[in-house]
Protein backbone atom coordinates (compact mmCIF):
# COMPACT_ATOMS: atom_id res chain seq x y z
CA UNK A 1 0.00 0.00 0.00
CA UNK A 2 1.45 3.27 -0.58
CA UNK A 3 1.15 6.85 0.78
CA UNK A 4 -2.79 8.44 -0.10
CA UNK A 5 -1.37 12.08 0.26
CA UNK A 6 -1.07 14.15 -3.01
CA UNK A 7 2.58 14.78 -2.62
CA UNK A 8 5.06 14.43 -5.20
CA UNK A 9 5.13 11.38 -7.11
CA UNK A 10 1.56 10.78 -6.91
CA UNK A 11 -0.69 8.96 -9.67
CA UNK A 12 -3.92 10.76 -9.75
CA UNK A 13 -7.06 11.65 -11.97
CA UNK A 14 -9.82 14.32 -11.46
CA UNK A 15 -13.01 13.64 -10.80
CA UNK A 16 -16.48 15.77 -9.88
CA UNK A 17 -18.03 12.57 -7.73
CA UNK A 18 -16.71 9.00 -6.43
CA UNK A 19 -16.36 7.02 -9.74
CA UNK A 20 -16.48 9.45 -11.83
CA UNK A 21 -12.77 9.63 -12.93
CA UNK A 22 -12.52 8.63 -16.63
CA UNK A 23 -9.45 8.71 -18.42
CA UNK A 24 -6.55 11.47 -18.16
CA UNK A 25 -4.21 10.94 -15.19
CA UNK A 26 -1.54 13.70 -13.92
CA UNK A 27 1.54 12.88 -11.66
CA UNK A 28 2.42 15.08 -8.80
CA UNK A 29 5.75 17.40 -9.59
CA UNK A 30 4.93 18.78 -5.79
CA UNK A 31 2.77 18.52 -2.90
CA UNK A 32 -0.81 19.45 -3.52
CA UNK A 33 -1.89 18.37 0.24
CA UNK A 34 -5.57 20.18 -0.90
CA UNK A 35 -5.90 17.41 -3.51
CA UNK A 36 -5.99 15.29 -0.53
CA UNK A 37 -10.10 13.88 0.74
CA UNK A 38 -11.49 16.18 3.28
CA UNK A 39 -14.79 14.50 4.65
CA UNK A 40 -14.97 16.54 7.27
CA UNK A 41 -15.33 19.63 5.62
CA UNK A 42 -18.49 21.96 4.42
CA UNK A 43 -19.65 19.66 1.08
CA UNK A 44 -17.81 16.31 2.61
CA UNK A 45 -14.26 16.63 -0.26
CA UNK A 46 -13.76 13.44 -1.71
CA UNK A 47 -10.39 14.18 -3.22
CA UNK A 48 -9.25 13.05 -6.22
CA UNK A 49 -8.80 9.53 -7.39
CA UNK A 50 -5.21 8.89 -5.57
CA UNK A 51 -4.28 5.58 -7.66
CA UNK A 52 -0.39 5.46 -7.82
CA UNK A 53 2.86 6.78 -6.99
CA UNK A 54 6.12 6.67 -8.86
CA UNK A 55 8.50 5.31 -7.35
CA UNK A 56 11.54 5.61 -9.91
CA UNK A 57 12.73 7.94 -12.54
CA UNK A 58 11.23 11.23 -11.42
CA UNK A 59 14.16 12.49 -13.07
CA UNK A 60 12.41 11.47 -16.10
CA UNK A 61 9.07 12.57 -15.40
CA UNK A 62 10.44 16.32 -14.42
CA UNK A 63 12.62 16.08 -17.81
CA UNK A 64 9.45 15.41 -20.07
CA UNK A 65 7.84 18.92 -17.69
CA UNK A 66 10.68 20.96 -19.02
CA UNK A 67 10.02 20.13 -22.38
CA UNK A 68 8.67 23.09 -24.76
CA UNK A 69 5.01 23.71 -24.31
CA UNK A 70 3.18 24.81 -27.31
CA UNK A 71 1.66 28.58 -26.85
CA UNK A 72 -1.27 27.56 -28.97
CA UNK A 73 -2.18 23.76 -28.36
CA UNK A 74 -5.19 22.89 -25.51
CA UNK A 75 -8.33 24.29 -25.09
CA UNK A 76 -9.49 25.87 -21.94
CA UNK A 77 -7.31 25.85 -18.88
CA UNK A 78 -4.59 23.02 -20.80
CA UNK A 79 -3.85 25.93 -23.27
CA UNK A 80 -0.45 26.00 -23.16
CA UNK A 81 0.26 23.37 -21.35
CA UNK A 82 0.40 20.45 -23.93
CA UNK A 83 4.12 19.77 -25.08
CA UNK A 84 5.50 20.94 -28.74
CA UNK A 85 6.30 17.02 -29.31
CA UNK A 86 4.44 14.46 -27.79
CA UNK A 87 6.32 12.08 -25.92
CA UNK A 88 5.04 7.93 -25.51
CA UNK A 89 4.91 6.14 -22.52
CA UNK A 90 6.15 2.78 -24.09
CA UNK A 91 5.82 0.38 -20.35
CA UNK A 92 4.46 1.07 -17.09
CA UNK A 93 5.36 -1.87 -14.46
CA UNK A 94 2.95 -1.75 -11.19
CA UNK A 95 5.61 -3.14 -8.12
CA UNK A 96 3.48 -6.86 -8.70
CA UNK A 97 3.52 -6.95 -12.73
CA UNK A 98 4.01 -4.79 -16.32
CA UNK A 99 0.98 -2.76 -17.07
CA UNK A 100 1.27 -1.34 -21.07
CA UNK A 101 -0.48 1.87 -21.76
CA UNK A 102 -1.11 3.21 -25.63
CA UNK A 103 1.06 5.30 -27.30
CA UNK A 104 0.86 9.33 -26.97
CA UNK A 105 0.08 9.61 -23.43
CA UNK A 106 3.22 10.35 -22.02
CA UNK A 107 6.48 9.20 -21.25
CA UNK A 108 10.15 9.19 -23.18
CA UNK A 109 10.54 5.35 -23.89
CA UNK A 110 12.28 4.35 -20.07
CA UNK A 111 9.95 2.40 -17.90
CA UNK A 112 7.69 4.03 -15.33
CA UNK A 113 7.78 2.29 -12.69
CA UNK A 114 4.95 2.55 -10.00
CA UNK A 115 3.12 1.52 -7.21
CA UNK A 116 -0.59 0.66 -8.03
CA UNK A 117 -2.90 -0.39 -5.28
Amino acid sequence: MFDTEHISGAISMARLDPGTAAMEFFILLSNLINMNAQPNTLGGNQGYALFGRVIEVMDVIRAIFEQPHSATAGKGTMKGRILETPVNILTVRSDKQALLLPANILGIGSQLMCAVN
